[in-house]
């Protein structure tokens, strides 16, 4: 709809006009921060709204500042964003930042008053934490199984809960759906024991703890024997369209990982953070974050980060294993999603494929992909990426729907575009399975992000 889409083009603005003014280093500007941005529909200008810390006078100098500033800023905004118009940007102080700023400290002090009834956000998360502390406390074993296709937060996070649980001196078995393959970059990792079929009868007496999946089909093709056979079953994740299939669920959409959520339980079972664990963690968080540098790096990821580089984290080994180990065969793979990569929407959207035939030629499987799309993202003009993987035939000769991955700059919520085919994500990364051909699935993504761009699809 077009007021969501303005609502995101505000918020990717505000974003970078934020960035645009810290970088700036003007000593004539105050304490800034940027509250608001509210553009023209046509993007012909663009209101910025501030706040200033400080008295009147340094108000007034700061907005002057700012206006002498606005073509740094707005040549920041079209190298960065690539919108079809750079909007002319014009700055306002944020009269209300007073009046909400003392509506907050009510609202705290009231946040110290309230019960676990108030609906609140972080007493609900505080409770649902204390929930799963509780059950993992009396759970004597623990069956913890990950996502399809798991990227590094999904195996960090794995083997964090098996060497922490394990070390609180509970049963543990870990679990992996038969048809997906660990990407070699975090196989180094300790998943000894990783079963990848499971006796449904085995599960009876064991708690299931699911990690770092948006909703129960993601575990694979026998979530229904999970979830019917173990009890509880305890669902911790991130991605913030998670379903909440447990009986006892953790879900905070503001977290930068699974990995991030983990460290809260293991603090609350008293578990220690060995070199071991925190190696396995520290996966999960850099590559959730991309190095720090994506957007769910928030100040708790970074001081996270901090305590597991405490916690005897080798960071130099990990950047080296995750980062600086592709294989040959990834490489050429790699040239060949460039090869087939198609631009849409004025070069916005970039969509790129990958065949069995392209797999078959490099020795690869479908880990061998993790990864690759954030090349197509990294384009110039780019603000959606999407790469469809071609499913390889099973061992009983049928074939599963084709996997898409989607990324965003953050214009466009790719969140949205995956539920539509029953997939899930972040609004910056998603991901979804879809049975029809790779034309098919391009004139779909083609089709959504248009209609979010508020343009004829092309």
């Amino acid at each position: 709809m077009p007021g969501q889409r303005m609502r995101r083009v505000n918020e990717v603005l505000r974003e970078a006009i934020a960035d645009g003014v810290e970088a700036l280093g003007d000593p004539g500007l105050g304490f800034v921060t940027v509250t608001a941005v509210r553009a023209a529909p046509d993007l012909s200008q663009a209101a910025v709204y501030v706040s200033v810390l400080g008295a009147e006078k340094r108000r007034a100098r700061s907005l002057r500042a700012l206006e002498r500033a606005h073509g740094v800023l707005q040549s920041r905004i079209a190298r960065e964003l690539h919108l079809k118009r750079t909007p002319q940007l014009s700055f306002h102080y944020d009269e209300t930042l007073d009046q909400a700023m003392r509506l907050e400290q009510l609202i705290r002090r009231e946040h110290e008053l309230v019960g676990p009834d108030s609906g609140m956000t972080e007493i609900t998360l505080e409770n649902d934490l204390a929930a799963v502390v509780d059950a993992l406390r009396a759970a004597d074993r623990v069956f913890i199984a990950t996502h399809e296709n798991p990227d590094g937060d999904a195996v960090g996070s794995l083997t964090a809960a098996a060497a922490a649980l394990r070390s609180l001196g509970k049963q543990v078995r870990t679990y992996l759906e038969p048809e997906s393959s660990v990407p070699h970059e975090v196989a180094f990792l300790d998943m000894e024991g990783l079963e990848r079929t499971v006796d449904p009868d085995s599960l009876e007496g064991w708690t299931l703890l699911a990690l770092d999946c948006g909703n129960e089909r993601r575990l694979g093709a026998q979530y229904a024997d999970l979830l019917s056979r173990c009890s509880p079953v305890i669902d911790v994740d991130h991605h913030h369209d998670n379903s909440r299939f447990g009986g006892v669920n953790l879900i905070d959409g503001s977290a930068s990982s699974t990995a991030e959520i983990l460290v809260r339980i293991f603090d609350g079972l008293g578990a220690e953070i060995t070199p071991e664990i925190a190696e396995s963690l520290y996966v999960g968080l850099v590559t959730d974050t991309g190095r720090f540098q994506y957007r769910t790096t928030s100040p708790a990821a970074l001081r996270l980060g901090a305590r597991l580089v405490e916690s005897g984290v080798d960071v130099h080994k990990v950047f080296e294993r995750v980062f600086e180990s592709v294989q040959p065969g990834k490489l050429r793979l790699l040239g060949r999603v460039i090869d087939h990569a198609v631009p849409y929407c004025d070069g916005r959207l970039l969509i790129s494929h990958v065949t069995r035939d392209d797999l078959a030629l490099v020795e690869g499987d479908e880990a061998t992909t993790e990864g690759l799309i954030d090349h197509l993202r990294a384009v110039e003009g780019v603000q959606v990426a999407g790469l469809i993987r071609e499913q390889v035939p099973l061992a009983d000769g049928s074939i599963t729907p084709n996997r898409v991955s989607l990324r965003s700059r953050g214009l466009i919520d790719v969140s949205a575009i995956a539920r539509l085919s029953k997939g899930g994500g972040h609004k910056q990364a998603a991901g979804f399975s879809h049975p029809g051909s790779v034309d098919d699935i391009r004139r779909f993504i083609v089709s959504e992000v248009s209609a979010q761009l508020a343009e004829p699809a092309a």
